[in-house]
């Protein structure tokens, strides 16, 4: 697969990318592209990784995204996290929990680079949904309430996506 010309940017990029993986999925388990399932599930991943502040979701919470959108009930074949894992899009990796001294089965993103892009357009577009200004964070603000805690440096992706993606689609730099 090239990538065809006329792409340019990360964010266009990435856009092309999920857009493939989508398709993907969609031909394999014979579902209707209109009703973008996949690009949903997806959509669904993101709300929760950022309602819990963090890239990696247990196993359970993804199963539940997922199965959210298109059960698949207990069916591997018809499950959305084996498909996005087969495409290579996630990864399911054991992550070691210092509270309980365990480990336990967690769904992250393969490239933290596409989850970045994702967190910070969800952010993005919730933000400019609830007519905040883009000129600053506002206090209370989806981006305010993401990104205004004592554990920014665990999201510096994210706010180096808003730095690309803020100036390609608003015409606005970080404050």
């Amino acid at each position: 697969t090239e990538i065809p010309k006329g792409i340019d940017g990360i964010t266009t990029l990435l856009d092309f990318y999920l857009s493939a993986i989508s398709q993907q999925i969609e031909h394999r388990l014979s579902l209707d592209p209109n009703r973008k399932i996949v690009d949903r599930a997806i959509e669904k991943f993101i709300e929760k990784s950022i309602s819990l502040k963090s890239s990696y979701l247990p196993i359970t919470d993804a199963v539940s995204c997922f199965d959210a959108i298109l059960p698949s009930s207990g069916r591997e074949s018809d499950s959305l996290l084996r498909q996005l894992e087969h495409e290579g899009l996630i990864t399911v990796e054991p992550v070691y929990i210092e509270e309980f001294e365990n480990s336990e089965d967690c769904v992250r993103f393969t490239f933290e680079r596409i989850s970045d892009y994702r967190i910070a357009s969800h952010l993005l577009k919730e933000h400019i949904e609830a007519k905040h200004s883009l000129e600053k964070f506002q206090s209370g603000s989806p981006l305010h309430d993401f990104l205004g805690n004592e554990h920014l440096y665990l999201r510096a992706g994210v706010v180096d996506a808003l730095s690309v993606i803020l100036p390609e689609k608003y015409g606005v730099e970080l404050p």
